[in-house]
């Protein structure tokens, strides 16, 4: 049987992570909301940018371009969003597992975004880790990997892909891996293929201006959606600890309670014990 006072010094420790669990999961909750308004309100300017995109790259697609067609020199880029901070659940597992099955197969280049991502990528060849510390989803980071994203592509980067975290709904989410470069034409419908455009001063120009935009905008997009499921995942995961920091007090109530009434009922058998003993001790006098 437990020591009564072991059992209520647990109930005390478990008291305490409980209140660290539920503050942890209110604080989450409020940064979730702000987070999943940000992206939502970012969301619908990238789908515009992205449909732009589409347009002047069905009729400006060629050899001519590299933003739109492999190239054969470089290796692949992997940009890999993760997390800061632990206590996410399963939030990092799943995103390096989608991460891992492409890049572990392939001589390609990463670059991770987050304490945890460079903790796991920092230390491969060809890892670009001075980038770990633009995880904050503000457009001037996304600017400031975009910059080094087309510095490089043709040169030192055949393609260059995305590996985040995406949200579906306000509070599920998903790992997800996106082609950022070159452009992805399948999405070309006929109506597009037929319309021509007029460029001034000329499609180059037009190109160089609008390729960082659009770079920009989606890992901007992605640094938001992976903002948001980060603290979406960490709110479930204070949630459940909560929860089952309530299960085990309430179990180990029932035990302290169980175990105090057998102290008690022994005492009064002692008790008991006690006075009949001095009940015969006194009758044979």
């Amino acid at each position: 049987m437990n020591n009564l006072s072991d059992i209520k010094r647990r109930i005390s420790s478990v008291k305490q992570t409980r209140q660290i669990t539920g503050a942890m999961e209110t604080i989450s909750l409020a940064k979730m909301r702000k987070a999943v308004e940000l992206y939502e309100r970012g969301r619908l300017y990238t789908e515009a940018v992205k449909n732009l995109m589409r347009e002047v790259s069905c009729q400006c697609a060629n050899g001519e371009y590299e933003y739109f067609s492999r190239c054969g020199r470089g290796m692949p880029l992997y940009i890999v969003i993760a997390s800061d901070k632990g206590m996410c659940g399963s939030f990092n597992h799943e995103l390096f597992k989608l991460a891992d099955s492409r890049i572990s197969e392939l001589d390609c280049a990463v670059m991770p975004i987050g304490l945890t991502a460079l903790d796991r990528y920092g230390k491969r060849d060809n890892a670009r880790v001075e980038f770990a510390s633009c995880g904050a989803p503000e457009y001037a980071n996304a600017q400031t990997i975009s910059r080094a994203v087309i510095e490089g592509i043709g040169v030192k980067y055949s393609s260059v892909y995305i590996v985040y975290s995406k949200m579906t709904s306000r509070s599920v989410w998903s790992a997800h891996i996106e082609q950022l470069l070159p452009v992805e034409l399948t999405d070309c419908d006929e109506g597009c293929k037929t319309t021509h455009y007029e460029y001034e001063p000329n499609e180059r120009t037009v190109l160089e201006k609008l390729v960082p935009l659009y770079v920009g905008c989606v890992i901007n997009d992605a640094l938001a959606s992976s903002a948001a499921a980060e603290h979406s995942a960490r709110r479930a995961a204070m949630s459940a600890s909560t929860k089952s920091a309530d299960e085990m007090i309430s179990s180990l109530s029932i035990e302290y309670n169980r175990a105090r009434q057998s102290a008690v009922t022994e005492q009064i058998t002692e008790m008991i014990g006690s006075v009949s003993a001095l009940g015969k001790s006194g009758g044979s006098k």
